[in-house]
């Protein structure tokens, strides 16, 4: 979509102004390499001096001469040295061509070379914005410019197209960035000439562009843009900037419009923090301001988020290793099913508000088990790998339903070495697979409370009684099936697993069908109950009682405040509301799975906030 800019229709201003926009607090003459005395006179004004004359003479001489075959032969085993000689000699041509020799064909064959001279700028592993910057895109804009009064509309757009053509052309051939290859340069540049050239053509720019030089920032590992010089981001994001508000008057609110998806809206609030360290970096204090007003307010108007001002202030009190720290958490992270980039981990961190809290936040985090998906395979299989080497074939079904975790435990051990697995469809398909004295396994990740295993095998068994907000898993099995079931051992796989719930189970299981029931429970990685985050068995490095109390305070009342949809919802009473408000329970946990998170960890890791209290987790469910 376009938008024609309100400076391009202001007959007053000059073409540079126009270019300059009203942007004064980031000048682009201040940030890009370009000689705007060009446009000290009027399109169409011929200077044929004598060495202009000449120019014009010479480059005519030049093309005779590439008609001859032994020429011809010559100039292409050089073109590639004389590439850039070519197309400043076709650009002065251009300047000294008289108006009875001008056809629009000149021009796309001009902006032609200038892609020819761009793309030999680029090797796989370097592009070159200096050669760009000095000599193409002065010889690509003075022609245009001369010529500007010469097109009609329709070849405005012709030509405009072919400048949008051109950028999406050389973005697929820029060499992945990094700390040498200049290719975050080269995209500043050849966006910075976009921006002329659709104010020379008096013409709006696409917000497409924009989006799609937001996604190369975005598909930038963190490691690699920050190992860029801040001089580079920071042009990157000078542009990116100045582009956007030709979109948006700075009175305008920064909602989604003219193209701008939400998408588009998080890519540039990352770009504009990370300009703002570029900032802090470069001793740039006031530029600096201006993108975190910009972060400010697309934080508050475009992404809805909750005044974070405060909190952003806040972090700058972390010290460098803190802050590197946030990096590492990335990485860790980073298989989560959302992705949890730097900007989300300090987005988080924000809520917080205080330096303080923020840091012991961090700590938090810094102690969270989050187990990748190979770490939970890796469990399971060699639980079963011993139970199969004891007991021979192993036959798995899912503990009520085949969806959710068990579903992905489940697809983890199909794909492991184990070659005597048998998958049943349900319990009932299990116990046909089976005799009497046979096992049947019911595969997950943890069990944590036991609650829902309970509930589950209650259901099967016909015993559990339903109020109408309870939840639930599964019809019961008849009479016969149940019989079936207490002549087979039910055995209980976890990954992990907290001795609260094994404890629960042995004594809610052994009650089941007269205790006759015949069940185990196995588990590889141990999940102590007495572990919780805020206790003085905590595994969290507190610096002080104080520092644990605020921060448990702040994460009791903001998870009870949270939870107030899911308390409705299930008809918990108050005091199971409070309960829950650090976890169900009370448990306290700090444990994350890369395709959910238990319930039984701090709600200001996985619950969204509400209508009255706005809160962004980090690893946010799906239920």
């Amino acid at each position: 979509m376009k938008k024609t800019s309100p400076l391009a229709q202001n007959k007053e201003l000059d073409i540079e102004e126009k270019i300059l926009g009203d942007q004064r607090f980031l000048d682009l003459r201040i940030y890009f390499n370009f000689d705007f005395s060009i446009f000290s006179t009027p399109p169409g004004t011929i200077q044929q001096e004598d060495n202009g004359i000449h120019s014009y003479k010479k480059f005519k001489k030049f093309q005779e001469n590439q008609r001859s075959e032994f020429s011809r032969l010559i100039y292409n085993a050089t073109k590639s040295s004389n590439l850039g000689q070519d197309f400043e000699a076709h650009a002065s041509f251009l300047m000294q061509l008289p108006k009875n020799r001008f056809s629009f064909g000149l021009l796309t064959k001009h902006i032609s070379k200038f892609e020819d001279y761009a793309k030999k700028c680029i090797s796989k592993r370097y592009a070159d914005p200096q050669s760009l910057a000095s000599i193409a895109i002065p010889a690509l804009i003075q022609p245009l410019y001369h010529w500007s009064e010469a097109v009609d509309d329709d070849q405005r757009n012709s030509l405009m197209l072919q400048i949008e053509d051109l950028i999406h052309n050389r973005n697929k051939t820029l060499p992945p960035s990094t700390i040498i290859s200049g290719s975050a340069e080269f995209k500043s540049y050849i966006l910075f000439a976009y921006i002329i050239v659709a104010e020379i053509l008096k013409l709006g720019i696409s917000s497409a562009i924009l989006a799609y030089h937001l996604v190369y920032f975005r598909q930038q590992s963190v490691s690699t843009w920050a190992n860029i010089h801040p001089r580079e981001r920071l042009l990157f994001s000078v542009i990116s900037l100045h582009t956007f508000l030709r979109f948006y008057n700075k009175s305008d609110s920064f909602s989604p419009k003219y193209g701008f998806s939400h998408n588009t809206f998080t890519d540039l609030h990352a770009l504009m923090y990370d300009a703002y360290d570029a900032c802090s970096s470069l001793g740039l204090i006031t530029a600096g301001q201006v993108f975190m007003w910009v972060v400010e307010r697309i934080e508050s108007e475009a992404l809805a988020y909750n005044d974070l001002a405060g909190g952003r202030r806040a972090l700058k009190g972390l010290n460098p290793t803190e802050t590197r720290s946030v990096v590492e958490l990335v990485k860790r992270f980073s298989s989560y099913r959302i992705p949890v980039t730097v900007e989300r981990v300090e987005r988080f961190l924000a809520q917080f508000v205080t330096t303080g809290r923020i840091r012991a936040a961090l700590k938090l985090l810094n102690h969270l088990k989050f187990y990748p998906l190979w770490q939970l395979g890796e469990a399971m299989e060699s639980m079963l790998r011993t139970e199969s080497e004891n007991h021979g074939k192993i036959v798995v079904a899912p503990l009520g339903d085949r969806t959710g975790s068990t579903a992905i435990i489940n697809y983890l051990i199909s794909h492991s070495g184990l070659t005597s697995i048998v998958f049943a469809d349900d319990l009932v398909h299990a116990i046909s697979l089976t005799k009497a004295g046979d096992r049947i396994y019911f595969v997950d990740d943890c069990t944590l409370s036991g609650t829902q295993s309970i509930h589950i095998m209650q259901e099967l068994m016909g015993e559990r009684i339903l109020k109408p907000h309870h939840t639930k898993h599964c019809d019961a099995l008849s009479k016969s099936q149940q019989t079936a079931v207490c002549k087979r051992t039910l055995v209980f796989a976890y990954c992990s697993a907290c001795d609260t719930a094994i404890n629960r189970m042995k004594d809610e299981l052994s009650k089941l069908h007269y205790g006759k029931i015949n069940f185990e429970i196995i588990y590889d990685i141990p999940e102590p109950s007495k572990s919780k985050a805020f206790t003085s068995a905590s595994a969290v490095p507190w610096e002080s009682q104080t520092e644990r109390d605020d921060l448990k305070k702040y994460c009791a009342d903001m998870g009870y405040s949270i939870l107030e949809k899911m308390a409705i919802d299930k008809g918990w009473d108050e005091e199971r509301r409070l309960e829950s408000s650090l976890g169900y329970s009370d448990f306290q946990r700090l444990l994350v799975f890369p395709y959910s998170v238990p319930k039984t960890t701090l709600p200001i890791l996985w619950t969204e906030g509400n209508s009255e209290v706005k809160w962004m987790p980090l690893f946010p469910v799906l239920d």
